[in-house]
């Protein structure tokens, strides 16, 4: 059996579909649009990129690394000096590659968000900085206890400002309200910081969160 003579574009699908190609000076991105994006070289080696610790002690923006092949199964040595910018989950691993420029189609655009349970804990990095951090002084249990409450503090903002994780802070002011005290699990109204002048004393805050809301407030 011959094979078939195939031209272009006699045999080729453009010609049954036109028009093939669509300019648009939209800034948005479409399925179904070309676009130019760096591809990774298929046919090497995979490498990892494996940091080794800072360059200086005191210097974030540098670090000491090597390039070794990536294998299954191999141990990820330690780091003399962690490197801020270059920290790892779990399984993963820092992959180097070669890329180049090519064409490409946009079949995605993405799916559906993921629940926001599933992203909690969008600060990637925190360090946990004690008062004795830039004086020179060895920190104390009590002195580190507080700067990882401060870093969890700062985590729980981050977590509010990019996926709106506000159901436990709803859920603590409810709290307050209804024992019209600040204090956590206190069935005492008021407390002894702020006595008569307690604002969670003045109010029905209760009523107010349990009231439907009318549009007006």
């Amino acid at each position: 059996m011959a094979e078939p003579n195939l031209t272009y574009p006699d045999h080729c699908i453009q010609e049954i579909c036109e028009p093939w190609w669509v300019s648009t000076s939209a800034t948005d991105l479409v399925r179904g649009q070309l676009v130019h994006a760096f591809v990774a070289h298929v046919d090497q080696e995979a490498r990892e990129l494996r940091p080794l610790g800072r360059a200086e002690p005191t210097e974030h923006t540098r670090a000491d690394y090597e390039v070794v092949p990536m294998r299954f199964g191999s141990s990820k040595p330690r780091h003399v000096l962690p490197v801020a910018g270059m920290m790892t989950h779990p399984g993963e691993r820092w992959v180097l590659q070669r890329g180049k420029v090519r064409p490409g189609i946009l079949v995605s655009l993405g799916g559906t968000a993921p629940d926001p349970e599933l992203r909690r804990g969008a600060a990637h990095i925190l360090a946990a900085v004690t008062r004795e951090e830039h004086t020179g002084n060895v920190p104390s249990i009590d002195s580190t206890l507080e700067a990882v409450s401060s870093a969890r503090i700062a985590a729980h903002v981050i977590d509010i400002h990019r996926i709106n994780a506000t159901e436990e802070d709803a859920d603590i002011a409810a709290q307050r309200a209804e024992g019209c005290t600040c204090v956590a699990g206190s069935s005492n109204a008021g407390c002894s910081r702020c006595g008569s002048m307690c604002p969670l004393k003045g109010r029905d805050f209760a009523g107010e969160l349990n009231a439907p809301n009318d549009g007006g407030r």
